[in-house]
């Protein structure tokens, strides 16, 4: 009889244990870290002085070297002012340099002008938000992805996962 009592006592605490690290999720990242781009798409283009500088743009942004993708990009919108694809980028590179600001200030500007961007823009101002601690602005544009845009799936993950 003790032994099955120690048994049972010993089955309690590892499915307790299983629980809070269940509960807990050490291995997890924070909620940023899940959802932040790492990876910029060179577009389909001729070649011009914009095109080098986008390459090489690309290769630090794919190599998470952001403060000098966005010194590239600031290049390419000098050259290119209307160019969507680097502004869009140039405002992720900022993000994940920690300037929320400057991030917010392109991809704003594409949300406000309905880029062929505006809702993935609408996820990375949240995620801007999330970034800087601040869930309430971060749900506000969440909730401006409408239901049939590619970015609503992941929106709604991350609304749950906030809450």
């Amino acid at each position: 009889m003790r032994s099955f009592s120690t048994f049972l006592i010993t089955v309690a605490a590892i499915a307790l244990l299983i629980s809070a690290l269940l509960y807990l999720s050490p291995w997890r990242k924070e909620l940023y870290e899940e959802y932040a781009v790492r990876e910029m798409v060179p577009p389909n283009r001729r070649e011009t002085v914009a095109d080098s500088l986008l390459a090489a743009a690309t290769r630090h942004f794919n190599h998470h070297k952001y403060e000098k993708a966005a010194a590239e990009l600031d290049k390419v919108v000098a050259l290119e002012p209307d160019m969507e694809y680097a502004r869009y980028y140039r405002g992720l590179a900022q993000l994940e340099n920690n300037r929320l600001a400057e991030a917010r200030a392109d991809l704003e500007a594409l949300w406000k002008e309905g880029s062929h961007y505006k809702h993935s823009c609408a996820f990375f101002i949240a995620l801007s938000y999330l970034k800087g601690k601040n869930g309430a602005e971060a749900r506000l544009w969440l909730n401006r992805i409408p239901e049939g845009a590619p970015e609503y799936p992941k929106a709604q993950r991350l609304l749950q996962e906030m809450k």
